[in-house]
């Protein structure tokens, strides 16, 4: 037995139980190729030593931490390469990690917690993604050509010390990059008037605590371990079927920031054995639990989901899924985005027994997160009054931790929306800008502060990186309920209204029973694509009383486009006595931020259910930029 310093990197298959489920001899052929072609021959050129393969992964051993770390990107790019040649069913996607530790060597294997770290490490990475430990990271940042993202310090299971982790960001590096011995690159990200070279802070480990704890750190992160879901038929079949809706289930809900999620590794020790969720919360450090199980019968399926506050054992979420048999990979991709939404988002359970939480306490004991989960919580309350109270709220957490990251996001969210009643959105906008860059500097791995800068620079009139950035969100939580809602407010901006329709239909398949703040994106994609009767069917979730002047202008141009014209004149008269300032057609469809295209359709619609056309001159003192029809100039 000897002991050595080795760069290690471990190599697992993403979603292999499903995949050998569908076609075990099948996924099994596909696995060597890949193995064959494409990781012995890198192993090789970059002089690594294959340990041994173990089922769906790989075990591959390094002198040079550097090697190591050029290996696994030029296989990643491999791994893609081959893909794009090949039907999406021969797919096959890898996670690796990284580490540089010691080892213990046995013959020809290797072990220890150099080893054990680096299996870690790839379960925080992305299907087709790196993750690297600190001690990597501090031999190659100055080495080679390749950006790398904070992911903070990992608490392991059976590992004494948390972990640094960074995630590689493997986007725009090419393998001649990788050869280049160079100084710390520039972040390759499209600028964002952030400095590119700040320290990232991805993710702030929480401390266990109680619901109803006074020692809680200021912005303490809730945390959830989602134990093996039960397979009630008992067979190897349905229990490779269970193991893989487990691993969809926390790969999705890793996407989200609300929590902490804690590494199936960790979990798979409770598998086919009786628990205790209040121990379980004690062992892994989380405030909350999930457990679920799949049964087949016949032709039909059966998911069950429950969510459980450890502390307490009390059921926060429960859910049922029944499903015909067919196509049931479609189903369990379903049920896993289904149970992600359901509980991670603004109106998930966790953050809403968060929120109940927060309003028990005392105004004297608010820390930062209760007064983020206020402000979010009045953010969503749509109304000016509410807006304002989200502002102050969420002004007050950050003043009390301005790390939060969530705060900033949620307060650039407020501003954005406090902008639909004013007539001069400029100081606002630049207010919603500021904050959702903060917001991306504290945590840039977060899909909706992404979202929520993507939105206001498009608002702003850069659609080019509104787009790009609202492309990084969907990267980053392609199933996230709030980033699709977000991203149909603008696809039709962006050139792509029917992709707008299509997340709206996605995101109300995720979440069937979405909030009211849901309303406005929802109502303006469709609107936009000639969808008028799910459009209005959106806005009959709002009460008339809580309508913005895009409720009213963009209603009553549904019903004027469907011959409803009465209706139309009806809404229309009212909107125009609520708003009088802006339900113009001259101030609403040339001077709201609109597109030539967009303000087309508007001008159609208002014209034909009667709007104003002109604005009072006095609406345009301030804006002598703003954009008149002929009709409304006085010579």
């Amino acid at each position: 037995m000897d002991r050595r310093l080795a760069a290690i990197l471990i190599a697992d298959v993403v979603g292999y139980s499903r995949l050998s489920h569908a076609d075990e001899e099948g996924t099994r052929k596909l696995f060597l190729t890949h193995l064959k072609e494409i990781f012995e021959p890198k192993i090789a050129e970059h002089h690594g030593r294959l340990v041994k393969t173990m089922g769906d992964g790989l075990l591959i051993e390094f002198a040079s931490i550097v090697n190591a770390l050029r290996c696994a990107i030029d296989i990643q790019q491999a791994e893609a390469r081959m893909d794009a040649g090949i039907p999406p069913d021969q797919h096959l996607k890898f996670r690796i990690g990284i580490n540089l530790g010691d080892v213990i060597s046995e013959g020809d294997d290797v072990q220890g917690d150099g080893v054990n770290i680096a299996d870690r490490l790839q379960g925080l990475a992305d299907p087709g993604g790196i993750v690297i430990s600190g001690s990597a990271y501090d031999y190659v940042r100055n080495k080679l050509d390749v950006t790398l993202d904070s992911l903070g310090k990992q608490n392991f299971k059976n590992i004494d010390e948390p972990v640094q982790a960074y995630r590689v960001r493997l986007d725009g590096t090419t393998p001649e990059q990788l050869r280049q011995i160079k100084r710390p690159a520039a972040s390759r990200r499209p600028a964002i008037g952030v400095i590119a070279t700040i320290i990232l802070i991805a993710i702030v480990i929480a401390g266990w605590r109680l619901w109803s704890s006074s020692h809680r750190p200021a912005s303490a992160t809730p945390s959830i371990a989602v134990l093996p879901f039960d397979n009630l038929a008992g067979d190897d079949a349905n229990g490779r079927i269970a193991e893989g809706i487990t691993e969809d289930v926390i790969t999705e809900l890793a996407r989200f920031r609300d929590f902490d999620v804690i590494a199936r590794n960790s979990t798979e020790v409770y598998k086919n054995k009786p628990v205790d969720v209040r121990q379980i919360g004690k062992d892994l450090n989380v405030n909350y639990v999930l457990e679920g199980s799949f049964q087949r019968q016949g032709d039909q399926v059966r998911i069950t989901a429950q969510l459980i506050e450890a502390a307490s054992g009390h059921h926060v979420f429960s859910e049922r899924f029944d499903r015909p048999v067919e196509d049931f990979f479609a189903v369990q991709a379903e049920v896993a985005g289904r149970v992600a939404n359901e509980i991670g988002g603004w109106s998930g359970v966790i953050n809403e027994a968060e929120l109940l939480a927060a309003k028990r306490k005392q105004p004297v004991d608010l820390d930062a997160y209760s007064l983020f989960l206020l402000g979010d919580e009045a953010r969503r309350g749509l109304s000016e009054e509410s807006m304002r109270r989200a502002v102050d709220l969420l002004k007050r957490a950050i003043a009390t931790d301005p790390t939060l990251g969530r705060a900033h996001t949620s307060l650039a969210w407020a501003y954005t929306r406090l902008m639909l009643f004013q007539t001069d959105m400029g100081p606002t906008i630049q207010l919603a800008l500021e904050e959702a860059r903060r917001a991306i500097e504290l945590d840039p791995l977060d899909a909706r502060a992404h979202t929520a800068l993507g939105y206001v620079t498009a608002m702003r009139g850069d659609l080019r990186q509104g787009e790009v950035e609202y492309g990084e969100a969907l990267r980053l939580n392609p199933n996230s309920f709030d980033v699709l809602l977000s991203y149909s407010c603008w696809a039709s901006a962006f050139g792509k209204a029917q992709e707008g329709a299509e997340a709206v239909d996605r995101a109300i398949r995720l979440n069937p029973k979405y909030p009211t703040y849901g309303v406005d994106c929802f109502r303006y994609a469709l609107f936009m694509v000639g969808r008028h009767e799910d459009a209005l069917r959106a806005q009959s979730r709002l009460p008339e009383d809580k309508w913005n002047p895009d409720g009213f202008a963009m209603t009553a141009g549904s019903l004027a486009a469907l011959g409803r014209l009465d209706e139309a004149r009806e809404i229309m008269a009212r909107g125009v006595a609520k708003f009088p300032s802006i339900l113009s057609i001259e101030k609403f469809a040339f001077n709201r931020g609109w597109t030539a295209h967009e303000s087309a359709i508007i001008v159609d619609l208002m014209r034909k259910a009667g709007f104003p056309a002109c604005a009072a001159d006095k609406e345009f003192i301030e804006n002598p930029k703003a954009v008149r029809l002929p009709e409304c100039v006085k010579s």
